[in-house]
């Protein structure tokens, strides 16, 4: 069985030769970070492990989920739903101590 990241990432990669819309992609790409998420919180960090190039931890995964969803927010024309996934993005995003 691969590992959740090899079959996330080739989840990924499947898509990259498909006449997908941008926005499909990025619902996508969200789905995916998400599931990664969820399987950090239940099963542990996998860092050596990728998706698209992201290790497999906890604040790569979330920082790289907050990126997906400020980027379905840029092409998602409702200004409501782009709100939501703003603070969604927000929300997901990991603290950074100064």
């Amino acid at each position: 069985m691969p590992a959740v990241g090899d079959a996330l990432d080739h989840a990924w990669r499947s898509t990259e030769n498909l006449p997908v819309t941008p926005i499909e992609r990025a619902r996508f790409r969200v789905h995916l970070f998400n599931t990664a998420l969820q399987r950090i919180t239940s099963t542990g960090e996998k860092p050596k492990e990728t998706l698209d190039g992201i290790r497999i931890t906890k604040r790569a995964v979330r920082l790289a989920l907050s990126d997906a969803y400020h980027r379905l927010a840029t092409l998602t024309p409702n200004e409501r739903e782009r709100a939501a996934l703003i603070d969604t993005a927000n929300e997901v995003r990991p603290w950074t101590l100064i």
